[in-house]
């Protein structure tokens, strides 16, 4: 008959509890300053528009993306492969974590800002409040969905895992932003959706290259499925 000793975990000493608390915090350092970069460079270039993709005409202005697109859109997509780095790494709890705290210090420094520039200024430097929300909820939906598909897909192929969890975290979040954003203005969104999920699309597969070139020095630790 099995003893119940068996069943029991192993005890932890308090000591080295705070140990590989620290080691945890300490691993998210670098993942979640790196993922903050990403972001604040991606917002000081949204007044940057991108014209050489502008191939249609005149009428179909809603479809070159010229009027919208910014090199602060693609920048963005490396947020993904920023989170793809960490769930390689450590594994889907970091890769949450990462996102979470990533945003939750952006959310610290925009409040912050938001409430100076109030102050000083007449005109504040951010976009409308509907486009802020619409871009938080729908990035970070998508950074959580796109941990969550890396998790699931990983192991098999080295480029299944990054390339299928950033184009459905690509999806969801040009439906979720673009449906948001133009709420109740008129503008033809589904046009600019389509034109968007196809540029992040194309982005998904270019970053397959940096992805591959860093596997060799980001190990997977065991028991992570490799990818």
């Amino acid at each position: 008959m099995t003893s119940e000793m068996e069943f029991r975990a192993p005890k932890v000493a308090p000591g080295e509890r705070a140990k590989i608390a620290l080691r945890s915090v300490l691993r998210l350092i670098l993942p979640v300053v790196s993922l903050l970069l990403v972001l604040v460079v991606s917002y000081f270039n949204m007044d940057r528009f991108v014209t050489g993709l502008d191939f249609f005409s005149a009428e179909q202005w809603s479809l070159n993306p010229g009027y919208w697109l910014t090199w602060g859109h693609l920048v963005l997509p490396l947020a993904f492969l920023m989170a793809s780095l960490t769930n390689r790494r450590f594994g889907q709890s970091y890769a949450f974590a990462q996102v979470l705290m990533a945003w939750v210090g952006v959310g610290l420094i925009t409040a912050a800002a938001y409430d100076r520039w109030d102050v000083l200024y007449v005109e504040s430097p951010f976009p409308p409040m509907q486009i802020s929300v619409a871009f938080m909820v729908a990035f970070v939906t998508a950074q959580l969905a796109q941990v969550a598909i890396f998790d699931k897909t990983r192991g098999r192929t080295w480029w299944g895992a990054p390339l299928f969890s950033t184009l459905w975290a690509s999806l969801v979040y040009v439906v979720i932003f673009h449906t948001m954003a133009a709420w109740g203005n008129g503008q033809p969104w589904m046009d600019t959706m389509m034109v968007d999920f196809v540029i992040k699309a194309v982005l998904a597969v270019a970053l397959l290259l940096p992805y591959f070139l860093l596997r060799r020095r980001i190990k997977s630790l065991p028991g992570y499925g490799g990818a």
